[in-house]
């Protein structure tokens, strides 16, 4: 709005000043006359209008440009803020077993469907069984634990990425997701996966 304004101020001043000019200086009665010739009448009605010319100039020189710092600080409230990044890690295996020795109040969430949860796969101790399908839906069960540790599983570990991103924001700030999910805890290694036995539930 600021631009068209201006623009349009440019140009009606233009138009003045040519207007002012050729009625005072180039009527067909006084085509050549300089300025000094102009007397009497002719030159009480000459002063004016230069100094509507004179008035002219120091618009269109003052409106030639505008205030950098304005149009900064403009340009800067009307750029929108990026996106706040949602954030969530991914563990394997062996450090599941290392993140519920650590934590006790730790909340281990699987995002399975019931079938799964009690199929050949087994599901872990103490784990919530809530599918990625109702997370969204069901947030207000888990609200207690925004702010406290998470770890989130599933079959193989895509849906558990996806239920991670969902829980993340939506401020839930310690989530973590369990790769490759219940059959890659089923494959580990007991060595490597100290707690696989204990935690395993079938």
């Amino acid at each position: 709005m600021k631009m068209k304004y201006v623009s349009f101020l440019h140009n009606f001043a233009k138009f003045c000043l040519a207007e002012f000019i050729s009625t005072s200086f180039f009527t067909q009665s006084r085509s050549k006359q300089t300025l000094k010739q102009v007397q009497g009448d002719d030159k009480k009605r000459f002063l004016p209008k230069m100094c509507f010319l004179l008035i002219l100039s120091v618009v269109l020189g003052c409106g030639s440009g505008g205030d950098p710092a304005t149009d900064n600080q403009n340009q800067a409230a009307n750029t929108p803020e990026p996106a706040a990044e949602v954030t969530f890690a991914n563990i394997s295996a062996e450090e599941v077993c290392k993140e519920i020795m650590e934590n006790k109040d730790i909340l281990i969430l699987d995002v399975r469907r019931e079938d799964e949860f009690n199929g050949n796969l087994g599901h872990l101790k103490g784990a919530i069984l809530i599918s990625v399908s109702e997370l969204e839906s069901r947030l207000s069960e888990i609200e207690e634990y925004k702010d406290k540790p998470m770890i989130v599983y599933c079959r193989s570990g895509g849906r558990s990425a996806r239920a991670s991103e969902i829980l993340a924001s939506n401020g839930f700030t310690d989530v973590k997701n369990m790769l490759g999910g219940m059959l890659g805890w089923n494959n580990a290694d007991t060595e490597s996966v100290e707690c696989k036995d204990e935690l395993l539930v079938k």
